[in-house]
């Protein structure tokens, strides 16, 4: 038996994590993007 809100936390844990994993991984790719335009722009 799993306590429900044991269940919902770990749950929402998890989706916090995959949420931010996910924003962070859009930060990188917007600052190469950026970088490559400095790149391109000397």
């Amino acid at each position: 038996e799993v306590d429900p809100i044991v269940a919902s936390f770990s749950g929402g844990a998890v989706g916090v994590i995959s949420a931010l994993m996910v924003i962070e991984i859009n930060n990188v790719e917007q600052q190469e993007k950026k970088r490559c335009k400095y790149c391109l722009g000397t």
